[in-house]
């Protein structure tokens, strides 16, 4: 349907261009000329109206609408045009004296003016369309962006080789659409602003603003030689980038012709309409290079058969050149064991460091974190020691130290007796008790919220020594309620 409407837009332009020859025509019989082009316009906007309406009948939408109600003004204003030149043309034949030739040249400028406002207006209508589909898909290609830059920050801090995989396959998947969304936003924009720049040349040279014209060729071709380069370094796509600095400079002369057409208050609006187009660089601003792009990480396991016919087939170990990559060493060894010594562990790395020693490594993992899933398979497969390393922008740091593989002690268990029911306080049997067998220990009470008295005993690291002293003073005083709490 918008192929539809695109092809009867370009007929009305196109055949807005063939008569515009006419308006450059002076002399005794301009009227005539201009009543049979005229008439021969209304019969051409007539059969136009009337496949529009057949169209529309078939398939009701907005599009055909427009399309419809700019066709029927378009018939009325030729009809009034018609009407207006038929009853000049019968006054001239009754008027002694006719008009001067100044006063035809202004006529001929303003039934010009007027004659083409219209069909400007609905070009510029068709062309809003068509930058609101561009608009639409700047909408994916930011969502896309910002999947993008997500993705990078997820990996940077993911915890497991799961997702750090899971962000990189985002990320991928991300640049895949943005290509292609920029490719979509590069085609359609260049296609629009070809065909409006034209469009509003013409337009420009059958109002004689040839100086508005050469400007905006100037404007345009200073835009595409300077501006394209210095957005090269700074931005994602450049094309995509240069979208609103050509909406801009195509705006500029669509004022002036406005302002031509229909005066300033009309102009002033799209001056607005202007200013606000501000290119954001965020939006187009590069994206930080991915860290794993060197990188091929792979979790150790210990396989039912070994995955190395021998320690010689055992590959050399490529830390990434940015970024960090950790791995375990199962040992260091002037020349190499058989391979069963690394109980069909793998992947397996090897490299021959400075000291002449060749070092074996075991699994490869983008955080210290994601990799303590792959100390537990080694110590259960039976290594006693494997320590973890890493490298960092392709060397490896001997003095990193795995602070996430130090066990934290348990913090040890503490309890207090609490003693209720003697709100007007102890009595001297379970007061005997407590001054023979905790004589050291703090008596503290305190009030509740309900008024309660609440006498508190000491503080024992040895539960079973507090059972033993409860069960003691519950014996004493059975009007009084003991337990021992964890604290």
């Amino acid at each position: 349907m918008v192929e539809i409407v695109r092809r009867i837009g370009l007929i009305l332009v196109a055949t807005l261009v063939t008569i515009t020859g006419l308006w450059a025509q002076t002399g005794n019989s301009f009227t005539e000329r201009q009543l049979r082009q005229l008439n021969l316009r209304s019969e051409r906007v007539a059969a136009q109206i009337a496949q529009t309406e057949q169209l529309h009948a078939a398939e009701p939408n907005d599009s055909l609408a427009v399309v419809l109600h700019e066709l029927r003004r378009q018939a009325q204003t030729i009809a009034q045009t018609i009407a207006r030149l038929e009853a000049k043309q019968q006054e001239a034949l009754t008027e002694a004296t006719a008009p001067t030739e100044t006063e035809e040249q202004q006529q001929e400028v303003d039934e010009l003016v007027e004659r083409l406002a219209n069909p400007f207006k609905f070009a510029m209508m068709r062309y809003a369309i068509i930058e609101r589909e561009i608009v639409a898909e700047f909408d994916t290609y930011r969502n896309l962006y910002d999947t993008a830059r997500l993705s990078l920050t997820t990996y940077d801090e993911a915890t497991c080789l799961a997702d750090a995989k899971s962000a990189r396959s985002a990320y991928n998947k991300a640049i895949e659409g943005l290509l292609a969304s920029a490719t979509v936003i590069a085609d359609r924009s260049d296609h629009l602003f070809t065909s409006k720049s034209d469009i509003l040349k013409r337009f420009a040279d059958s109002l004689s603003m040839a100086d508005d014209k050469a400007y905006f060729i100037e404007q345009g071709n200073s835009i595409e030689a300077s501006l394209m380069e210095e957005l090269r370094g700074k931005c994602t796509d450049p094309d995509v980038a240069m979208y609103p600095y050509r909406k801009a400079a195509l705006m500029n002369l669509e004022v002036k012709i406005t302002r031509r057409l229909w005066g300033a208050h009309k102009a002033d609006s799209l001056v607005t309409l202007m200013a606000q187009i501000v290119p954001s660089e965020a939006l187009f601003a590069p994206l930080d290079k991915p860290k794993w792009a060197e990188a091929k990480y792979g979790e150790v396991a210990i396989h039912k058969q070994n995955k190395y016919s021998g320690v010689g087939n055992i590959p050399r170990i490529k830390p990434p050149s940015q970024g960090e990559v950790y791995s375990y060493v199962l040992g260091n060894y002037a020349s190499l064991p058989s391979i069963n010594t690394f109980r069909k562990a793998a992947p397996l790395y090897t490299e021959r460091r400075a000291d002449g020693r060749t070092y074996v490594y075991a699994g490869l993992y983008p955080t210290a974190k994601s990799a303590q899933q792959g100390l537990e398979t080694l110590r259960k497969a039976g290594f006693k020691q494997p320590t973890l390393v890493m490298w960092q922008n392709g060397l490896r740091r001997d003095d990193f130290v795995d602070r996430s593989a130090q066990a934290t002690a348990p913090k040890a268990a503490m309890f207090r007796i609490e003693i209720r029911g003697a709100n007007y306080g102890l009595s001297e049997a379970a007061s005997a008790v407590i001054k023979e067998q905790a004589p050291r220990k703090e008596l503290s009470k305190f009030t509740t919220e309900v008024g309660a008295i609440v006498y508190t005993l000491g503080i024992f690291t040895k539960e079973a020594e507090a059972d033993a002293l409860a069960k003691a003073i519950g014996a004493a005083d059975s009007t009084i309620s003991v337990r021992v709490v964890k604290i």
